[in-house]
């Protein structure tokens, strides 16, 4: 349900502001398995320059925190391209 809430959040702000908000935009999702660790890439480009950013508000605060149960975290940093998110996690044993 974490990796569903950071998505929906990506994609909902990528509407909004970014890739998906511009006919050009692209979205480039990429994701690798090492051992029982997942790292996923989310990379916004041709998308609305980013002018500035505000303050962190309750999206920004659930992506950082919503895989450190996981033993994970989420960096996002706000490009001039658009937005270039890392998240790493470890995967639960079922």
């Amino acid at each position: 349900m974490s990796l569903a809430l950071i998505f929906h959040e990506l994609a909902t702000n990528a509407g909004k502001y970014g890739a998906f908000s511009s006919a050009r935009g692209l979205l480039q999702v990429s994701w690798m398995l090492s051992g029982d660790r997942l790292g996923l890439t989310w990379d916004e480009t041709e998308g609305p320059v980013v002018e500035s950013v505000g303050a962190a508000g309750f999206g920004t605060k659930l992506l950082k925190s919503a895989l450190s149960s996981f033993d994970g975290k989420t960096e996002i940093v706000f490009l001039k391209t658009g937005v270039h998110c890392t998240m790493q996690c470890r995967i639960p044993r079922s």
